[in-house]
């Protein structure tokens, strides 16, 4: 279930892209801006796309590429393709993650709001298990291998940042960068017991903050 839920919101998110071929080598990928007539121009939030070191950091293939012309040049001249998704390689990000992608979506709270959604009603349901920091609000159903924790975001804003997980994976669907670019992740996970709702929630938080220690030195424009 918790498969399926990730795949259609995703697809939800990503929505109709534009993708034309990408450059053969590039550092950088500018996530682009729009203007009055929603086109999208070069000039948005830049990330890296190899380390600091000189690495490959995305998947190869994995990138969408717009059809923008007058694209920007890094400092040795390579291009800097606007790009409406990347996905990054989630061996090089050194976090045990099975998935790290970054998209441009129209409207960050809308999408999510609607991720929170499912956990927002759980905390509704007759038998719910609720447990709360100051930094979590998880819930569970008694004797299920499924919970859902909504966590302070560590970029700072209000909007709900839920991750859901059963036996197998969690899913971060909608993490907000800005106001235009979202950040979804997906992980492994060993727990089998959803009982202690408080370790859940302290292995969720682990792993968000990395992601986000991961992505802001990539970064300028968040």
């Amino acid at each position: 279930m918790l498969r399926l839920f990730c795949i259609l919101v995703f697809g939800i998110l990503a929505g109709p892209l534009r993708a034309q071929d990408c450059p053969d080598f590039f550092r950088f990928v500018d996530f682009g801006q729009l203007d009055r007539n929603s086109e999208t121009h070069r000039g948005g939030t830049v990330f890296r796309a190899e380390s600091f070191e000189g690495k490959a950091l995305l998947r190869a293939g994995d990138t969408v590429c717009l059809s923008v012309s007058d694209l920007a040049k890094d400092g040795r001249g390579n291009p800097v393709p606007v790009v409406s998704l990347i996905e990054y390689d989630p061996v090089k990000t050194n976090i045990d993650l099975q998935g790290l992608h970054i998209s441009r979506v129209s409207d960050p709270a809308d999408a999510a709001v609607e991720n929170a959604r499912a956990h927002l009603a759980l905390l509704d349901q007759t038998g719910t298990i609720i447990q709360q920091g100051p930094n979590f609000l998880c819930a569970n159903q008694l004797d299920t291998t499924t919970a859902s924790c909504q966590i302070a975001s560590p970029f700072g804003d209000n909007l709900p940042l839920v991750v859901y997980c059963d036996a197998a994976l969690c899913s971060m669907a909608v993490m907000a960068l800005n106001d235009h670019l979202i950040a979804r992740a997906v992980w492994t996970t060993t727990d089998t017991d959803f009982a202690d709702l408080e370790l859940v929630a302290a292995r969720i938080l682990s792993r968000v903050q990395a992601i986000h220690a991961f992505l802001i030195p990539l970064a300028s424009g968040l």
